[in-house]
């Protein structure tokens, strides 16, 4: 009897052993939550902008109509992965300050994706009013761009509907990828005003369209 016993208190023990190894297994890949850094959703994109350093999205992001653009502040360094994703305004029509991205510090946008699907789109600054520049980023003052990979497409402005500069902001655009956009006016891939510095080093400037001049560089 006290064998038996023995034997079914054992038995009840690895039982309830193997009960709590199996509710602190991990979630297996497929359900992980994204990784440190990783993003999601808009307002925790502004939050990530906003504290500088690394940001990586962990899917696409696409606002909400009550959402307002994107803004890295002037005293702030930000590099942005977009990892395949994709940042999309989802503007249907022109309103004020319509662009994607405001850059007044320092912004590097890369994509570490092999396919290299990450996009910035969905501006769509109002094309009627010749203050309304810029459609997928912004880059003001002097603030700077460095666009390492990714494709910046699909964006609408009066001017510079892709990138648009102003002040003292430069630009640098070595292995990404400016399509697609459209201005009213002039600049549908970059615009490029007085006393601000593009440098062109790789990637493409192409199908972009403007009502004035320069439908890929102005």
């Amino acid at each position: 009897m006290k064998h038996k016993a023995w034997s079914r208190a054992l038995s009840l023990a690895m039982s309830a052993l193997m009960l709590v190894s199996l509710l602190c297994v991990p979630a297996l890949a497929d359900d992980a939550a994204p990784g440190e850094g990783a993003v999601t959703i808009w307002a925790g994109l502004q939050a990530a902008l906003s504290a500088g350093g690394n940001v990586t999205l962990g899917g696409n992001i696409t606002a909400s109509a009550d959402d307002q653009a994107l803004i890295v502040p002037a005293d702030k360094a930000v590099t942005l992965d977009l990892s395949g994703r994709t940042i999309d305004r989802a503007l249907t029509g022109g309103v004020y300050q319509g662009y994607v991205i405001r850059v007044e510090g320092a912004l590097t946008v890369q994509d570490s994706s092999a396919e290299q699907t990450g996009r910035i789109t969905g501006g769509y600054n109002d094309p009627s009013n010749a203050d309304s520049a810029g459609g997928g980023v912004y880059v003001d003052l002097n603030g700077e761009l460095i666009l390492n990979g990714g494709t910046i497409s699909g964006n609408r402005a009066y001017s510079g509907a892709g990138v648009y500069l102003c002040g003292a902001a430069a630009v640098t655009v070595s292995g990404a990828a400016i399509r697609g956009n459209e201005s009213a006016s002039d600049g549908g891939g970059i615009y490029v005003s007085s006393g601000c510095t593009l440098r062109l080093q790789s990637g493409s400037i192409q199908q972009n369209k403007a009502g004035g001049d320069g439908a890929g560089v102005f």
